[in-house]
């Protein structure tokens, strides 16, 4: 992430993704749970539910999965879904107060990019 996230580009190609998971708590990658293996993710998680580290939130087929850390559920792939092997299917919020509403600073950039270029592209009778 960086200044320039969101900016809408017409005469460039988007920079090379670099970094890694923005910084949440002090954690990066080990607030998140990747699939173990290809197959079925099932889970009765929710949402903004409180999890300690170590407590499970869900199965890959035989793989049972636990929360890296404590937190909140921040990102939770929804029950059911065919997932790969490496997919990020799990995130934790390890902040007091959570952020698990609502729009985050990388996606309401991205938002706020799309809105300006809507508003300069539609006619005057639409907006």
């Amino acid at each position: 992430m960086g200044p320039a996230l969101g900016e809408v580009l017409q005469d460039r190609e988007t920079a090379p993704r670099s970094g890694g998971p923005a910084v949440l708590g002090g954690l990066r990658a080990e607030r998140f749970v990747e699939a173990p293996a290809a197959g079925r993710w099932r889970t009765d998680a929710a949402i903004g539910q409180p999890v300690e580290a170590g407590e499970a939130v869900g199965r890959v087929d035989e793989h049972l999965l636990c929360a890296p850390v404590r937190g909140h559920l921040r990102g939770l792939t929804h029950d059911g879904v065919v997932v790969r092997a490496g997919q990020r299917i799990v995130e934790v919020d390890p902040r007091v107060p959570p952020q698990f509403f609502g729009l985050g600073e990388r996606p309401l950039a991205i938002a706020r990019g799309v809105t300006a270029v809507l508003e300069f592209h539609l006619p005057a009778s639409v907006t």
